[in-house]
């Protein structure tokens, strides 16, 4: 599996539903229940969320802190600035809605550069399970490609790469 592989797994809930639909009680039972079973599975904590569909508000964040150290939200921009917000730190989907869409130009490569160029730091996330990373997807190899352009960009320009908790640990908000 991906977690023995040394890929952080992070909760995003059950169902994947919409926050804003729901009541409190619901949206507290869609992370606490998800937490509960992927912690069981992989047999170790899972200190992080990613909320479903970037949504945030204040509640919402007091509510995520009860089970989780931080929460990656993406829809918001790139870059993380400092001092960092542990519940609103920005990422960046590897993923696309369109599965024959490649990243590299318009959204990777720029990611990358902003960061560099501002000396930030970034995350990428990906959604192992979508069918871009079916080999019978025919942008599979291209994708694949992408995520090699990425590694090569970091090494080249002497960008330190690490998994999202190992990030989190080094970057996060000591005061919160």
């Amino acid at each position: 599996n991906y977690h023995n592989l040394g890929h952080d797994i992070a909760n995003h809930t059950v169902n994947h539903l919409r926050f804003n639909e729901l009541t409190a009680d619901e949206a507290e039972n869609e992370v606490m229940k998800n937490k509960i079973y992927l912690e069981a599975l992989i047999s170790d904590q899972v200190p992080v969320f990613v909320s479903p569909f970037g949504i945030r508000t204040a509640s919402l964040d007091k509510m995520i802190s009860k089970y989780h150290v931080a929460n990656f939200i993406s829809g918001y921009g790139v870059r993380n600035l400092t001092p960092i917000d542990n519940y609103f730190m920005n990422r960046v989907s590897f993923d696309t809605e369109d599965n024959n869409v490649l990243l590299w130009d318009s959204v990777l490569q720029p990611a990358l550069n902003s960061c560099l160029d501002n000396s930030d730091w970034l995350i990428f996330a990906i959604h192992p399970g979508y069918s871009t990373y079916s080999p019978s997807n025919p942008v599979y190899m291209e994708r694949r490609n992408e995520l090699r352009q990425i590694i090569e960009f970091c090494n080249t320009n002497g960008i330190q790469i690490m998994t999202a908790r190992g990030g989190y640990d080094y970057w996060k908000n000591h005061v919160n």
